[in-house]
């Protein structure tokens, strides 16, 4: 054996001893001592606080290299931001000081009859009501007041059906605000009236009113419902609470509280009473050479309620972040959707090839369909078709179902009309002269002021 061969055996024999003591393989395998030159059990040294910190040091720095980078705000982006949110106070100061104590609204404000979503909080424009009032258009607060006079006077003096008809509607329409209150109002009537048809001692004929408006403190127009149903006030000489009570023939008596039932029963939110948007018509000449400006719209088209103005300034202070930060064109475009919304209405002009314009207010979010519809009842014919295209871009308005709005046609438009090219060909080929607006419009017009 080589003196290489020797080595290479000392250094075999040494690490077959560092393995422990032999045993068969036939032997259950004994504990495994740990690692050591000897192959005896060594203690393991205690950590020192050094050594700690070391490993506190070492997993902070990894925890800091996988951390996702911040970019470092430029100088630019902090004056940005510092701009941006100066002029945020800035409105918060205004929109406090505009609104101080409008964050109380009146019940005759926040429960109002249903009317059209777009026109929630503005005073000023017109509405009309054709279940009560058709012939009347009024700003809404004061058409809400008018109809509740007509209607309460028609639930107290009308003859039953009128009567009860009428104070239902109230009860419903004026308290929709109130959801969970009505309900229970409403089944707290429906209780008292069943009661009087399913049992007959004359206890069921009288009811506390006090005690049943106090139930429902915000519930309107309870009083005014009985006494469409029949029933009348009473003294009680040991209290001080109003009672009301039914009179009369036990048969008459139960044939009005069925029909009373019935009409709480089939009453639904289609049936409430619902304020129509006045359009407002107006036709003005022009002359062929006028220029025509931005026409002027009231303050009436921007107003919003304290809680709306509260909102919005909610949006804008998540502005102030994305200032700062990049955005795609759906992005923008999806921002600049919501930032229109505070319109509620916009003023639509509508210009005829003989230099008449007729004019309508409309909600911001009707479909453009509604101006198409508004044109057609002003027409002199009805033969043919026409097209409407936006003065401001040239694009024709053919989508009937987009809203006016998403057309950026608020708070005010200029709209082109034209007959289409088939319409024309049958004129011509019947000698008949293009006819717009009819002759009493057009001879009542108003000059449209310079």
């Amino acid at each position: 054996m080589g003196l290489f061969d020797k080595i290479k055996q000392l250094k075999a024999d040494r690490t077959f001893k560092k393995a422990g003591q032999g045993h068969r393989l036939t032997d259950e395998e004994p504990s495994r001592p740990q690692a050591g030159s000897s192959g005896t059990p060594k203690s393991k040294p205690p950590v020192s606080t050094d050594d700690e910190q070391a490993r506190a040091m070492r997993a902070a720095a990894a925890e800091r290299r996988n951390a996702p980078k911040v970019t470092p705000e430029t100088r630019g982006q902090w004056a940005i931001k510092q701009q941006a949110l100066r002029e945020l106070e800035a409105e918060q100061a205004q929109a406090n000081e505009m609104f101080t104590g409008v964050g109380q609204m009146t019940v005759d404000e926040t429960s109002g009859p249903t009317e059209v979503e777009h026109c929630k909080s503005i005073e000023g424009v017109s509405f009309t009501c054709d279940a009560v009032l058709p012939e009347i258009a009024l700003p809404k607060y004061e058409l809400i007041k008018l109809v509740e006079e007509r209607l309460c006077d028609l639930a107290t003096t009308g003859d039953f059906d009128e009567a009860l008809h009428a104070a239902v509607m109230l009860l419903f329409s004026r308290n929709r605000a109130y959801g969970d209150e009505l309900e229970s109002a409403v089944a707290t009537l429906k209780k008292c009236l069943t009661n009087i048809t399913e049992r007959e001692d004359e206890k069921y004929l009288r009811l506390n009113l006090t005690k049943l408006q106090d139930r429902t403190a915000n519930v309107k127009f309870i009083r005014e419902f009985l006494v469409a149903v029949g029933f009348a006030e009473k003294s009680h000489e040991d209290s001080s609470d109003v009672y009301m009570a039914i009179d009369g023939i036990r048969d008459e008596i139960l044939g009005k509280v069925h029909t009373a039932l019935e009409y709480l029963n089939s009453h639904t939110k289609a049936d409430d009473i619902c304020l129509k948007l006045h359009r407002n018509p107006a036709v003005y000449k022009i002359d062929t050479n006028q220029k025509l400006k931005l026409p002027y719209v009231p303050d009436e088209f921007y107003s919003l309620t304290a809680e709306e103005v509260r909102k919005f300034q909610a949006e804008r202070t998540n502005e102030v972040d994305k200032l700062t930060t990049l955005r795609t064109q759906a992005m923008r475009d999806r921002d600049a959707v919501v930032g229109a919304r505070k319109y509620k209405y916009t003023l639509i002009r509508i210009r005829f090839p003989n230099q008449f314009l007729l004019q309508g207010t409309f909600g911001a979010y009707e479909p453009i369909k509604q101006i198409r519809d508004f044109i057609c009842g002003h027409l002199k014919s009805t033969f043919g078709s026409f097209n409407m295209k936006d003065a401001a871009t040239g694009k024709v308005l053919d989508n009937d179902e987009k809203s006016l709005q998403e057309l950026n046609l608020c708070p005010a438009a200029l709209i082109l009309f034209e007959w289409d090219k088939e319409t024309l060909v049958e004129y011509a080929r019947n000698n008949l002269k293009e006819g717009y607006l009819r002759e009493e419009l057009e001879n009542d017009a108003n000059q449209l002021p310079a």
